[in-house]
């Protein structure tokens, strides 16, 4: 059974705080991008994916899989370190 090391803790910390950050920039330079091709589609009746779509794949990204990695990643540190 795998134990919960330092450096898993760490490591998963650190891809939160990755995750933070990228969801932020994200949100700050595609989000309006998206959101304005979205409205312009809506008037020429043209298909385009909902904005709240694509920030909701990035949210579970950032939120979710970037903790994981960065546990996965500590604990594989730890073990080569031999801490």
């Amino acid at each position: 059974m795998a134990e919960i090391s330092q450096f898993g803790v760490l490591g998963a910390f650190l891809g939160l705080v990755v995750g933070l950050l990228d969801y932020v920039l994200l949100d700050r330079l595609l989000y309006p991008r998206l959101r304005d091709s979205h409205e312009y589609a809506k008037t020429t009746q043209s298909q385009r994916i909902d904005p709240n779509v694509v920030m909701g794949v990035i949210k579970i990204a950032s939120f979710t899989v970037f903790p994981a990695v960065g546990y996965i990643l500590g604990n594989e540190f730890s073990k080569s370190a031999g801490l």
